[in-house]
């Protein structure tokens, strides 16, 4: 990984960190979160696979949460630090691809 990808890794990570977390409060309460966002995503697949028009934006946020939950649960249960730092990953290549879609879309007039 480039040193600017790990650094930007960095900064998001610890930005989910700041972010108040009263509903995170333990293991159990990520695995109903991370349940609850699961449906969350399948509904948007869903959607798109049917043709439907999905947000970019939508998608984004709910790799955004997840990324949440896992930051928050490895807060307190550090053999979480790795899967939460991939949910980071993920959340951060999802918003580049947003920004690429966003700026090809521009580039064609759409």
């Amino acid at each position: 990984m480039h040193q600017d990808q790990g650094d930007s890794v960095e900064q998001a990570y610890d930005y989910l960190l700041r972010q108040p977390s009263p509903i995170v409060g333990g293991p159990l309460d990520a695995l109903q979160l991370m349940a609850e966002l699961e449906v969350e995503t399948d509904e948007l697949l869903t959607r798109a696979m049917s043709g439907e028009h999905v947000e970019l934006d939508d998608i984004a946020g709910a790799e955004r949460r997840r990324a949440f939950v896992w930051v928050h649960l490895a807060k307190d249960l550090p053999q979480f630090h790795t899967r939460a730092r991939t949910a980071v990953e993920a959340w951060q290549r999802t918003e580049a691809r947003i920004i690429t879609a966003v700026g090809a879309a521009a580039r064609s007039g759409r």
